[in-house]
């Protein structure tokens, strides 16, 4: 009845995809190409199962539109994919944790136990699963059982003793627990395992400014490194901003964050670190709209929710 309604043809794409996922495809082309909105998290969608329907599995193909859907947000439907695949195939392996992690972002009334059956299944099914033993690791660190997450992780570790992932969720758990010394080790190990990865970098950069921990001697030089890595990553430039910022070099961190949203001015947290100097300067009108624009295009995420509560607090 309203072929060019694109909110429709997306919500149908979505939903087929969590079920059907190849007749997804068609509706979801369809929202993309009404409203310009749509068309990156269509996209998305569209990629990940074409590419899965490559492998001519339909148990993968549900797998893989799961893990898109859930990288949308949308977990419901995740998690639904996730369960048709382990209903068809029971000894999925791959498919029982990711469904354990979904659950865990749907809201139950058994919330703190929820998705921990599906992941044991999955270990039972596979001890050597990488997925089963990082989600189950997961899984410990919400419910703060910080000993056992890194039980699971050390497990991991020593059956893929060459993944940095594992180093860097290691390192993670150690610094929930305070123990700052080895979770520095730990992300130090991660970045060794891979050296040219530039996520690595950046997450031993992220450890040490959110425990303001040797910014000096760890964050500096690995924020020096991004740099040399990509020049135009404007998340490498936001980060090395961050690192000045922190270190009271307030005027190079405002190069820094400009650079960044000169090429790519919807870059949104470079906005809201150059607001923060801003506020820093006592320039109130020029911060009031770097947060703004911030929750304008990032809504519904982390840098958003901490403009909100900059809006909220100085701006009431």
């Amino acid at each position: 009845m309203q072929p060019e309604d694109a909110s429709l043809q997306y919500q149908l794409g979505l939903l087929l995809a969590a079920q059907q996922p190849e007749a997804a495809l068609e509706h979801l082309a369809q929202a993309a190409d009404l409203d310009p909105d749509l068309a990156a998290p269509a996209g998305l969608l569209r990629r990940s199962i074409r590419a899965a329907s490559l492998k001519d599995d339909p148990d993968f193909t549900l797998l893989e539109a799961g893990r898109a859907l859930g990288s949308l947000g949308e977990w419901e439907l995740a998690a639904m994919a996730f369960r048709q695949a382990t209903l068809n195939r029971p000894d999925y392996a791959e498919a029982w944790a990711f469904l354990g992690e979904s659950l865990q972002h749907i809201p139950h009334s058994d919330s703190g136990a929820a998705g921990l059956a599906e992941l044991k299944v999955a270990l039972e099914l596979d001890p050597r699963s990488l997925s089963g033993h990082i989600f189950l690791a997961l899984y410990w660190q919400r419910q703060r059982r910080l000993d056992l997450a890194l039980e699971v992780l050390r497990s991991a570790a020593q059956l893929y003793p060459d993944t940095p992932a594992l180093q860097t969720e290691i390192g993670k758990t150690l610094a929930m627990q305070g123990n700052l010394q080895a979770a520095l080790q730990a992300y130090q190990e991660a970045v060794n395992l891979a050296p040219g990865e530039a996520r690595t970098v950046r997450l031993l950069v992220e450890f040490s400014l959110e425990h303001n921990y040797q910014v000096q001697e760890v964050a500096l030089p690995a924020a020096r490194r991004l740099i040399l890595m990509n020049a135009n990553d404007p998340a490498a430039l936001d980060i090395m901003g961050q690192v000045l910022l922190n270190l009271g070099d307030s005027s190079n961190a405002e190069r820094y964050f400009n650079r960044a949203l000169r090429i790519d001015s919807q870059y949104a947290p470079a906005h809201l670190h150059l607001g923060l100097i801003y506020m820093e300067r006592g320039d109130r009108e020029a911060a009031y709209d770097e947060f703004n624009l911030t929750l304008a295009l990032a809504p519904g995420t982390p840098v958003a929710e901490h403009a909100q509560r900059l809006l909220q607090n100085y701006f009431p």
